[in-house]
């Protein structure tokens, strides 16, 4: 599944950069706006770095759920990509909205763990002029938190995957 998006975002970014092309080739003589050929240049990056991210948001979104569904459904990347878009038709800010929960939460709290666990070592190690071992110990830290963020995210991840079937499909029928 990861091939085929990186696959649609590579030909929206193509289609994208043809079009900021062509509009910087259209506003390359100042007009009634004062835009020359640098400003449109950088609006044209603006506006379509803005739109780029909107549009892999929304597909990135949508398609939220197809790791999950290729595993516990044993279905193809494809199938599984149609199931996570009809997963998240109809609920997509909630998806949206759940997501960013717990990215934030797991995100600040692998933040203050990360502080707390570089901090200590860093003032012994600074202390004893030890470079390469502070490296050590900030490279083996990043690596623990990494190990321990990933199950959290995928967990609740699959926990959103799960209510939403259960809300469709009476998936949990008692």
């Amino acid at each position: 599944t990861s091939l085929i998006i990186t696959a649609i975002v590579i030909v929206i970014s193509i289609v994208g950069f043809v079009v900021g092309a062509a509009l910087v080739q259209a506003w390359s003589t100042p007009d009634d706006y004062g835009l020359s050929g640098l400003g449109a240049i950088l609006l044209v990056f603006i506006v379509g770095l803005a739109l780029f991210g909107v549009i892999v948001g929304f597909i990135g979104t949508r398609l939220i759920y197809a790791m999950i569904v290729c595993i516990l459904e044993e279905t193809g990347p494809v199938e599984s990509m149609k199931r996570s878009w009809q997963l998240t038709s109809g609920s997509f800010w909630k998806t949206v909205g759940r997501y960013l929960l717990i990215s934030i939460l797991v995100s600040s709290a692998a933040g203050i763990v990360g502080a707390v666990i570089t901090t200590i070592p860093s003032v012994i190690v600074s202390s004893t002029q030890s470079f390469g071992a502070l490296q050590v110990v900030i490279t083996f830290s990043s690596t623990l938190i990494t190990g321990l963020t990933i199950p959290v995210m995928l967990s609740y991840l699959v926990l959103m995957y799960t209510d939403e079937r259960i809300r469709r499909e009476n998936f949990a029928d008692v």
